[in-house]
């Protein structure tokens, strides 16, 4: 180990499910080396990724094998969290003592699941370790820990979350909503307010010269991505307005059907590329013209990093309202849409596509704006040494 180093163990979910917060994982296991030695933990079950495909997505990021230490766990496929395919991960004993054997190494553990045998498992091991543990408050699951649900099933499994937050020490909230959920829900804990952050530093900013593209970013189960809604607002948005390019980037879900039929249905105005590479996506964003998000408020998280990728390279964002997104949209930077109201979304998008319309040099210096301003307040050079300092053990 080199010297002067901290061991950092990051929690995510498992690889097989990659999303935001595996990505999360790798972005910060790059960024944080220089302080620490960092460690990620997948757990793994029959349920997952072959061999050959967890290759190569660690190729992809540029993460070593290493890095990762594979958690045996038992996995049950389940609807949850506004998905039809959460998998629900159960430590094997074998698993236990390679989750201890690797907590016992770290100086600290970050932990992005919220997968509840794993937050209990790693947050127990930790306190018996004297391991300092970080809760990332990662979406808006962690508020309804602390809502009055209407059904006995509910009301039990908050009961139980609730139980495994109260001995938890540290957090991480995104913004001022999460931190005043910890305040006031969680006596004697601490919470770090930090934001999410872009790696783009020098985001190429450019603008179509002959078609105006709106790209959409992610996975797609259709109740937690608003699949059906996205659907809804092309419709309506093709009806008034036919000269608007439409990218979908993404796969995985049951929102696959309705994004393959509104593509065969509108062939010239919707091209979906599927599941791509982290690269491609990277591209995506430098060739595109305006960024949408459609997630439906009960799943939305508070600081999607789709909005921070997207606004480096100059996106202005049209999406449904979700709380705290003030905090990273204004009038200048995009279109905040309430009520799931589909009409609106499409008129904002038409907005942004008359404007591009009617003079690209002014779309220039929109988009010029929107990057500087995220790159400013969110750029890897201004949040890493923050999240350094909450990390490093007490």
């Amino acid at each position: 180990m080199p010297k002067g180093k901290y061991n950092l163990m990051i929690l995510p979910n498992t690889l097989a499910s990659f999303g935001g917060g595996e990505h999360l994982a790798f972005e910060m296991a790059h960024r944080l080396s220089k302080d620490f030695n960092v460690t990620i933990v997948n757990p793994v079950s029959r349920i997952d990724l072959v061999r050959e495909e967890k290759g190569k997505l660690l190729k992809d990021h540029g993460i070593s094998e290493s890095q990762v230490i594979d958690v045996e766990c038992r996995g049950i496929k389940m609807k949850a969290f506004g998905t039809e395919d959460f998998i629900l991960m159960i430590p094997t004993s074998k698993g236990k003592r390679r989750f201890e054997e690797a907590i016992r190494e770290s100086d600290s553990v970050y932990c992005i699941t919220n997968n509840p045998f794993l937050v209990d498992y790693a947050a127990k091991t930790s306190r018996k370790h004297g391991t300092k543990f970080v809760f990332a408050i990662q979406n808006r699951i962690f508020a309804s820990y602390f809502e009055n649900n209407s059904s006995i099933k509910d009301k039990i499994g908050t009961a139980l979350y609730r139980r495994i937050l109260k001995k938890i020490r540290y957090f991480h909230a995104l913004n001022s909503f999460d931190a005043g959920l910890v305040r006031e829900n969680l006596p004697g804990a601490k919470a770090y307010v930090i934001p999410g952050f872009t790696s783009f530093g020098n985001s190429r900013i450019r603008v179509g010269k002959k078609e105006f593209v709106a790209l959409w970013v992610g996975r797609l189960p259709k109740y937690q991505k608003g699949v059906d809604l996205l659907c809804d607002v092309v419709e309506n948005t093709l009806k008034k307005e036919n000269g608007i390019k439409f990218r979908i980037a993404g796969g995985g879900g049951d929102g696959e059907p309705l994004v393959r039929k509104l593509a065969q249905k509108y062939r010239r105005n919707v091209e979906w590329l599927g599941f791509v590479s982290y690269g491609t996506v990277k591209r995506q964003y430098g060739n595109s013209d305006l960024l949408l998000f459609t997630a439906r408020g009960d799943e939305l998280r508070y600081f999607p990093l789709v909005f921070l990728e997207g606004q480096s390279f100059g996106l202005p964002l049209v999406s449904f309202w979700g709380n705290s997104y003030d905090e990273i949209v204004d009038s200048s930077s995009g279109i905040l849409v309430k009520d799931f109201d589909v009409g609106r979304f499409a008129d904002a998008v038409i907005h942004y596509y008359r404007l591009w319309k009617e003079d690209k040099g002014k779309y220039l210096k929109l988009k010029g704006e929107v990057s500087d301003t995220t790159r400013r307040r969110y750029s890897d050079s201004t949040v890493m040494p923050k999240m350094a300092k909450m990390l490093k053990p007490d």
